[in-house]
């Protein structure tokens, strides 16, 4: 087994020195605008968790992608392994590559959820058992250029410690990894998150803002004023603007519905037990 005993997890700058850090929102930003543009800001901030919203499902879905992505080269190298047919370095290597992006986005239905339902989510509440090492592991890769998978005994990829970061107030601190492989971490780990983001979303699902007939009509006339849309296109908007407008009336939408559809479509297609 190839051990790399030691490996520091420092951080980049000062946004990521404490393990409970928020994202900043739009809120934050506006109080220093100044009450000139308060009204605006308030509409820039509606417009903003609308869009985070309706994206929900699709970070759902991300941690899937990358997650069934880190399962099916994990059969091929047992599946070289057992052949003896080596060497394994390109699927390793990918194995890492995918890791990384999985760790992020877990991060980023994190901040959605943060950002859609207005509230905070602390990585224990996300993930009691994993939702810490994630944070650190995230932020090592993500700032750091780290590669965490570093021990591999027969086909299975370990994170090894001892891991170490420097804390707020420059103290080194040790972070001991779990002792799963990496497919158990990943599998357990995201069906801690996903049954998190369902406990939330019966909670606070009803703080998902969804559009209104003015946003829709807003959307569009930027949508027809942008160098993007065809010329032809812009004329039949202008042209028939009147009936556009009125089938908006009948749109629908439920952004917290659509996030349970993805968690469960998730959870069915990895034998989550869903609860």
């Amino acid at each position: 087994m190839t051990n790399i005993p030691k490996r520091e997890l420092t951080r980049s700058g000062n946004r990521h020195v404490t393990e409970e850090s928020k994202v900043p929102t739009l809120s934050t930003a506006q109080e220093a605008e100044g009450p000139v543009l308060d009204g605006l800001s308030q509409r820039t901030k509606r417009t903003y968790r609308i869009a985070v919203g309706s994206n929900l499902k699709g970070k759902i879905a991300e941690m899937g992608f990358f997650l069934g992505h880190i399962l099916r080269v994990s059969e091929i190298i047992k599946i070289k392994h057992v052949t003896s047919n080596y060497p394994l370095n390109s699927e390793t290597e990918e194995i890492n590559y995918v890791f990384s992006a999985y760790l992020n986005s877990i991060q980023a239905i994190k901040d959605s959820c943060q950002t859609a339902m207005n509230t905070d989510i602390t990585w224990k509440e996300l993930s009691p058992k994993y939702g810490k090492f994630v944070y650190y592991c995230r932020n090592a890769t993500t700032h750091d250029g780290s590669l965490m998978i570093n021990a591999w005994r027969g086909p299975h990829g370990y994170i090894v410690g001892p891991l170490w970061y420097i804390d707020n107030k420059g103290k080194v601190k040790e972070v001991t990894p779990p002792p799963e492989d990496i497919v158990a971490l990943c599998r357990n780990s995201a069906q801690e998150v996903l049954q998190c983001v369902k406990t939330l979303v019966a909670k606070n699902g009803a703080n998902l803002l969804v559009p209104k007939h003015a946003d829709l009509i807003a959307v569009l006339d930027e949508f027809r004023n942008s160098d993007f849309a065809p010329s032809f296109v812009k004329h039949i908007m202008i042209e028939r603007r009147d009936e556009i407008s009125c089938s908006l009336h009948n749109a629908n939408f439920n952004y917290a519905k659509d996030t349970l559809q993805a968690i469960e479509k998730v959870q069915k297609a990895f034998g989550f037990d869903a609860e």
